[in-house]
């Protein structure tokens, strides 16, 4: 109950879900390019290790350092599976 009152208060003084939860603005599934298109570009990436790679950003809606970890699907895209914050 505490964290809905605090959301709310929040969200009355101007403050966006993506401000207090940056993962918020990443959907499991999505393919990077969407990821991208949504976040801007990363200001840096893994390399690819079995299948997967990472992409950190950070920004005006990121306050902090955002990992998206992306799994290669079988046509050779990206695929968000996990968000983390720092």
């Amino acid at each position: 109950m505490r964290i809905i009152s605090i959301l709310a208060f929040l969200t009355l003084v101007g403050c966006s879900e993506a401000d207090i939860e940056p993962c918020s603005q990443v959907e499991i599934g999505m393919f990077e390019s969407e990821l991208i298109k949504e976040l801007g570009s990363p200001f840096q990436k893994s390399d690819e290790i079995d299948n997967k790679k990472a992409l950190m950003f950070k920004g005006e809606n990121i306050p902090t350092i955002m990992i998206v970890e992306l799994n290669k699907t079988e046509l050779g895209k990206y695929k968000v599976s996990h968000c983390n914050v720092m």
